[in-house]
């Protein structure tokens, strides 16, 4: 039985009483194909009757990309979804189809892209009207062309012009998507591509890059660099509060990375001062990981007892099953029944983080019941 899975990791959140900062906009070059869509399904052959099943096939594609919980799709991949929708479908949908696949022959200069953004502001409504647009000003595809919009009329000329050479590169296969780095998004800020800067234009906001260097440099096992990368994501301008509230989150991956390592003096300082600092933000969920993951640490004095876990709202239910572990120990002086105790307080506080705080089951976690049980139970002599 293996009880030494280190402690979830929480979200980070930001303090309660900041706002949080709006988030960058750079435009991409799929965003236009995705403009162009939306416009021919949903205005200029909004009365045509198209297929349902086309229709709800768009939603999908569409949603896919505004959604942005993958990396964008090339040309190819993003015409070949649509074209799947299309097939077997009435002639009015082949017809949209090769409209949307030619869209890029329309697109021949930086100029020509004005001209393309000229035509999408009756996709949304005044405020005073919501009745006369397709979509709703707060509808997640009304948001998404208004911000699209917006951001567009906030470019420069030179910005516009990077907007074609990235267009054309993304049609032709070309294209990296190297520019939506932080790196690409400092150097906007400094040569002006947006000549019309709004406060958020001028701040640099955090952004995920560093924090996925971390994780690359963890599984290869370049602990050095892993932490420089944790540190300098936390260390990003995550709200407009001078401390960002978020370096427990730091010290508590670091500490997790060095007790799945069995370093365990260098867990032990880094939890002791991530619960200090947990504290001091009225941060309680972090405070219940690092102490979970603080007790899971072998002892270093053989005449210490163990110390057992308390029940608290935030507390995970692998933490209160690693108590079987400790119970089990001949060196607890426990009885066998206290480790069944353990056992029915571990899945019952599974159940109620599955039914009343909607966490997502896990198989493993609940496999992870099991084992322990399996264990208890011979250990009692019944096999």
């Amino acid at each position: 039985m293996n009880m030494n899975r280190a402690s979830h990791t929480p979200t980070p959140k930001p303090p309660s009483e900041s706002r949080l900062p709006p988030t960058s906009h750079t435009l991409q070059p799929h965003h236009l194909q995705v403009l162009k869509l939306l416009s021919l399904v949903y205005h200029k052959y909004s009365d045509d009757q198209l297929p349902a099943n086309f229709i709800l096939h768009v939603y999908r594609v569409v949603l896919a990309e505004i959604s942005e919980v993958r990396q964008p799709a090339t040309y190819k991949e993003f015409v070949a979804s649509v074209e799947e929708g299309a097939k077997a479908t009435t002639p009015i949908a082949q017809k949209v189809l090769e409209e949307f696949k030619f869209v890029h022959t329309t697109i021949l200069s930086p100029e020509s892209i004005s001209g393309f953004f000229a035509d999408y502001n009756h996709l949304v409504p005044p405020k005073d009207d919501e009745d006369t647009r397709p979509f709703a000003r707060r509808s997640i595809f009304g948001y998404f062309v208004r911000r699209t919009y917006v951001s567009f009329l906030k470019l420069s000329f030179e910005g516009v012009t990077q907007l074609y050479q990235d267009y054309i590169a993304w049609v032709a296969g070309d294209y990296t998507g190297s520019f939506i780095t932080s790196r690409w998004r400092a150097e906007v800020d400094r040569s002006a591509h947006n000549i019309f800067k709004t406060e958020a234009d001028r701040k640099q906001f955090a952004q995920p890059d560093t924090y996925a260097l971390w994780e690359k440099e963890q599984a290869t096992g370049n602990n050095a660099a892993a932490a420089d990368h944790l540190r300098s994501f936390f260390e990003q301008h995550f709200h407009e509060n001078s401390d960002s509230g978020l370096r427990q989150h730091a010290m508590l991956n670091l500490a997790r990375m060095h007790m799945l390592r069995h370093e365990y003096p260098a867990a032990y300082k880094l939890l002791q001062e991530a619960i200090m600092v947990s504290r001091t933000n009225n941060d309680k969920s972090t405070l219940q990981h690092c102490t979970g993951l603080l007790h899971r640490i072998p002892r270093t004095d053989r005449t210490r007892p163990y110390t057992i876990n308390e029940i608290q709202p935030d507390l995970h239910p692998l933490e209160v099953l690693s108590d079987t572990k400790k119970l089990l120990h001949v060196g607890s002086q426990q009885p066998l029944s206290a480790s069944f105790e353990r056992i029915v307080q571990s899945v019952a506080l599974y159940d109620n983080w599955v039914d009343v705080q909607r966490a997502t089951p896990v198989e493993s976690e609940q496999w992870g019941q099991h084992a322990a049980q399996s264990v208890t139970w011979r250990t009692s002599g019944m096999s």
